[in-house]
């Protein structure tokens, strides 16, 4: 269950806050195009482009988008680059497992209060899961399960549109390269030391984003699908991800591969960029173009950035 999880921690959508501010991007919100499509940004260097398709995770699972653009970009690349992959070791699983339930005659519900243990037992309803699930295991374990169960849920897909992408790189026998790999046992390590008091504060944020998520899931969706930034940045809500409500809490594991996504993502465009012909990549929309993001970054690197209208 952590090796799949790990591919989302990188899906940093902004801060921990129940009710964030809107996303500040670093490109323009609003752009003329022949048909409603998720963003694309094309970036050049001498004879060299790289296609960015910026994505939201998780998206409604079954959203329809329109694949046209990105599909013909495709048929005349030589390479797909997806995000890092985080990986962990089985010894690591074993121990955060067998560390994950409370002291004997402790229960969640206690920790939780009466409130936020109804709207957690609410919320697995909701998912299809037994309200009484995580009673007798850790807050930080709990919101790691629960942030797992529904982006893999009937509601939420997390591999969109990275799997459609993998898919048309197989058909054309594009090749695949990973941004990077990085352990990411430090991470589960915190998780594990984290204090009980520190477990349920990340648990009630997590139950928070999750309500959000499946509340706004449509909306946050269609506004991807079709291209909208200032809706997205308008619906985009709390960060469903342990990395980025850990990192908000000034988690240094958290902190350091946030600032490591950042660099990677930018170290691989600027790779591809040296290299002949056509590369696309995939990368998560707030990472990529928010102020600060990995587009500040390459433009203070003299790299050309444009939206194609492909």
């Amino acid at each position: 269950m952590l090796a799949a999880l790990a591919l989302g921690f990188l899906a940093l959508t902004g801060p921990a806050d129940p009710a964030p501010a809107p996303a500040q991007w670093a490109v323009p919100e609003v752009i003329t195009v022949r048909a409603p499509a998720p963003r694309l940004w094309k970036l050049t260097r001498g004879g060299s482009t790289v296609y960015v398709l910026g994505a939201l995770d998780p998206l409604p699972r079954g959203l329809a988008w329109n694949k046209g653009p990105i599909e013909r970009i495709m048929a005349r690349a030589n390479r797909l680059i997806v995000p890092p992959y985080m990986s962990v070791s089985g010894r690591q699983i074993d121990e955060v497992g067998r560390q994950s339930y409370l002291p004997r005659g402790a229960s969640l519900d206690d920790e939780l209060g009466e409130e936020m243990g109804e709207r957690l037992h609410a919320l697995l309803t909701r998912l299809g899961k037994s309200p009484g699930t995580y009673t007798y295991q850790k807050a930080g374990w709990t919101a790691i399960q629960l942030e797992f169960e529904l982006q893999h849920s009937r509601f939420l897909d997390n591999q969109e549109p990275g799997q459609t992408l993998r898919k048309l790189a197989g058909q054309r026998h594009v090749r695949v390269q990973e941004a990077a790999r990085y352990d990411m046992t430090p991470l589960l390590r915190e998780l594990t030391d984290l204090p009980e008091a520190r477990g349920v504060e990340l648990l009630q944020h997590t139950i928070e984003a999750a309500e959000y998520q499946l509340d706004h899931a449509d909306e946050i969706g269609k506004a991807w699908a079709a291209g909208d930034l200032h809706a997205v940045g308008q619906l985009k809500g709390p960060s469903l991800t342990a990395i980025g409500i850990l990192r908000q809490g000034a988690a240094r594991s958290a902190q350091e591969l946030h600032a490591r996504g950042d660099t990677a993502m930018a170290a691989a465009i600027e790779a591809a960029l040296d290299q002949p012909g056509v590369s696309v990549m995939t990368c998560n929309l707030g990472l990529f173009a928010q102020k600060g993001g990995v587009i500040d970054q390459l433009r203070a690197r003299g790299i050309e950035i444009v939206e194609p209208d492909e």
